[in-house]
């Protein structure tokens, strides 16, 4: 009976060993990204512009993404295919036909519970269309509310950029205004705008002062307050639309510009164009303006 026990136990310890070797984690995954690539390139004869391998569901196991192009020129991928690759599949989830995918636009972002892919399809010139995928057990699935462009911020927060020709009064003038949104896990929800009035601007520290300045550029016209605590004040000149950004932090008010550092000034937080209660049809608008 001890010589069983015995011989038991070294079958067991061999067996171990035989599948630590051959099922190393890290063979695993080179192995199955191997696979996934040529499950693609026998899928189509298009070459593989660009392959992504991550766990893009949040399953804990990884799948990929790959874009195919027959062609290539100075604008991008021309009509371009993107896949879903696994396993025990391989569609194309987005066809680009007639278009061409722009490289540089091609982003995947780790959120709640998924990755988002982003990419931006056109013709050249000024104007483009945004897609945006996220994925899950069945695969991919387009998000709504892309509207003309999209930047992450972090920590499931984007900015959404909306193309409008309201530069000056007349109804020219191309304008690229920001609005912003957060990923809740299933949807991708807008910062909605709850109108404020420039009494309540003024009862918050510094809200006087920043509206005298904006009042020496122009009028003061509608002002919108979101729950990112993003405040913008519309102002017009006699030919002209602009919107001015404040950031409300710690009860007080000041010009706010993503892309400046250190203190703001008022031109750096101007931007030509008018700024709506809301763009998209996804949006949660804050319950009131926290004043005091």
């Amino acid at each position: 009976m001890r010589r069983n026990v015995k011989s038991i136990g070294t079958i067991s310890l061999i067996v171990a060993l035989l599948l630590g070797i051959f099922y190393n984690p890290i063979n695993v995954q080179a192995a199955t990204k191997i696979s996934l690539k040529s499950k693609l390139e026998a899928t189509t004869s298009s070459p593989i512009r660009d392959f992504f391998y991550e766990d893009l569901n949040g399953d804990g196991k990884k799948e990929a993404i790959g874009i195919t192009s027959e062609e290539e020129d100075e604008l991008g991928y021309l009509d371009a295919r993107v896949w879903y690759v696994t396993g025990s599949k391989c569609v194309a989830f987005a066809n680009c036909k007639g278009w061409a995918l722009y490289p540089d636009s091609i982003q995947l972002h780790k959120l709640k519970g998924t990755r988002m892919l982003t990419f931006h399809v056109g013709a050249g010139g000024s104007g483009w269309i945004t897609y945006l995928y996220t994925f899950d057990k069945n695969g991919a699935k387009e998000v709504d509310n892309a509207m003309a462009g999209i930047e992450y911020l972090g920590k499931n927060k984007f900015m959404v950029y909306d193309s409008q020709f309201d530069a000056f009064k007349d109804g020219s003038g191309h304008t690229w205004n920001a609005y912003y949104s957060k990923w809740d896990g299933k949807k991708l929800v807008e910062y909605g705008g709850l109108k404020i009035t420039q009494d309540q601007l003024k009862k918050v520290k510094n809200g006087s002062k920043i509206l005298k300045e904006i009042k020496k550029q122009g009028k003061v016209g509608t002002i919108y307050y979101r729950a990112n605590n993003l405040i913008f004040v519309n102002y017009t000149t006699d030919d002209s639309n602009y919107n001015v950004t404040l950031k409300l932090k710690d009860g007080k008010v000041s010009y706010y510009s993503k892309d400046s550092i250190g203190k703001i000034t008022l031109e750096q937080a101007t931007n030509p164009g008018v700024i709506h209660k809301s763009i998209t049809s996804c949006v949660k608008y804050p319950k009131e303006f926290p004043t005091k």
